[in-house]
């Protein structure tokens, strides 16, 4: 699904094709790859719960931005 949008957004914003596949699927595989690795160790000193519960106020409130935002 990320390959029709990349025509799109280089339209778009006048970028490069490897500058929208670099912001749309590297970067967020990194940062998963990272925030994957603070939560198993997090997770094997403090326990699981902590890291669900604040996954799940995170989503939340996310969720809420969302339904909260003006369309144009």
């Amino acid at each position: 699904m990320i390959i029709p949008g990349i025509e799109v957004l280089t339209t778009n914003f006048n970028v490069s094709d490897a500058d929208v596949s670099t912001w749309i699927v590297t970067a967020p595989t990194f940062y998963t790859s990272v925030a994957a690795f603070i939560v198993v160790s997090g997770a094997e000193i403090w326990g699981r719960r902590p890291f669900y519960i604040l996954s799940f106020v995170i989503l939340a409130l996310g969720n809420l931005i969302g339904y909260m935002a003006q369309v144009r």
